[in-house]
């Protein structure tokens, strides 16, 4: 579940990995100055 979860959130880009989550509208609404989303660059090119 935890795999799925994680795998479902990184994006390869070039040779590099990014950890890229869309917050909830609902979350946004609150304080709409969050960002639509959070996106890092996780340094790797390995997935393990």
């Amino acid at each position: 579940m935890v795999q799925t979860l994680v795998q479902s959130h990184l994006i390869l880009r070039g040779d590099t990995y990014y950890f890229r989550y869309v917050l909830p509208a609902h979350i946004r609404s609150l304080c709409p100055s969050l960002p639509a989303e959070i996106k890092r660059s996780l340094r790797t090119g390995s997935i393990l």
